[in-house]
């Protein structure tokens, strides 16, 4: 009997850890967050007047600036205030907000 506790044991600990591995990774293809189709439409009216010159109106890059689709809102804030002298002039919160700045990587995560 003890053997057949120990291989259930042993079976619920593997499948609680395949769960949790599948919820970290969002194994469903599905961002891990979503954002309401407001909140995206105005992050898209943000990228279009402040980014779509550099990096083309579905952010798939021009000669000016990569394409950044699918880019995460982390690394669009990152990059957006630091800037990259010489390639990319950083913006401060006067020019795009902190909450603009979000919705417009809420836009181009869902561009992924």
């Amino acid at each position: 009997m003890r053997k057949g506790w120990r291989v259930v044991l042993i079976t619920f600990v593997v499948l609680a850890l395949v769960s949790l591995v599948a919820a970290a990774c969002g194994d469903d293809g599905e961002p891990t967050h979503s954002h309401p189709a407001e909140f995206l439409a105005e992050g898209q009216a943000l990228f279009s007047a402040n980014c779509a010159g550099c990096h083309g109106a579905g952010a798939q890059g021009t000669d000016i600036g990569p394409d950044i689709t699918g880019e995460s809102e982390s690394k669009v804030l990152k990059q957006v205030r630091k800037g990259d002298p010489g390639e990319m002039p950083a913006f401060t919160v006067d020019q795009i907000s902190d909450e603009g700045v979000h919705k417009i990587g809420a836009f181009l995560e869902s561009l992924d």
